[in-house]
């Protein structure tokens, strides 16, 4: 059986796409066998791992062979890009993976750098599904709203879950395992 290979993929730093891989991982690792593939050359998400508390491995990739290595012995292979949208380990990623997802925090910037990338893996990988989570949504913002006005006017699909600014999001890298290590700490 095909691993499955999500990339978080976001063609700006900043903007979640480690935490969200960690957080994808750890919540399936529940159920399948699964690995994070550490392509972004910061290596936060290697960073992460070295306290050992996280319930999957995370293995430095640099190309397409990488993490087609990686898909032969997991389940599941979510893949921490770079974030420049024209890097070959990016275009490896995009190339392997089945669902794109693709944080973004409310925030012009974060909008025009998510427009390049959508637009890419629309004209580069048709067959590659994508997915825009909203990520540190500040609630109740005029520019939140005007951020998921333009979304929905672009016809990206959008998660419906939005994901705050919590500071739980952090202590889980300083702990170096995932939120279900926080509980009792007081975190929000």
């Amino acid at each position: 059986m095909k691993a499955w290979v999500v990339a978080a993929s976001a063609s700006k730093g900043g903007v979640g796409k480690t935490s969200i891989a960690v957080a994808v991982a750890a919540a399936l690792s529940r159920h399948l066998k699964v690995a994070v593939a550490d392509s972004d050359p910061q290596g936060t998400a290697s960073l992460w791992s070295a306290a050992g508390k996280l319930p999957f491995p995370v293995v430095p990739v640099a190309s397409e062979a990488d993490i087609h290595a990686l898909a032969a012995q997991y389940q599941l292979v979510v893949v921490d890009c770079p974030p420049q949208v024209d890097a070959p380990v990016m275009t490896a990623a995009l190339t392997c993976a089945d669902l794109a997802i693709v944080p973004l925090a409310p925030e012009p910037a974060d909008l025009w750098a998510t427009t390049l990338l959508l637009q890419r893996c629309a004209s580069e990988f048709p067959q590659l599904r994508k997915l825009v989570v909203l990520n540190r949504v500040p609630s109740g913002t005029a520019l939140a709203r005007d951020v998921l006005a333009s979304i929905e006017t672009a016809g990206w699909p959008l998660a419906k879950a939005r994901l705050g600014q919590r500071v739980a999001y952090k202590e889980t890298m300083a702990v170096g395992g995932t939120v279900d290590l926080l509980k009792g700490r007081g975190a929000t």
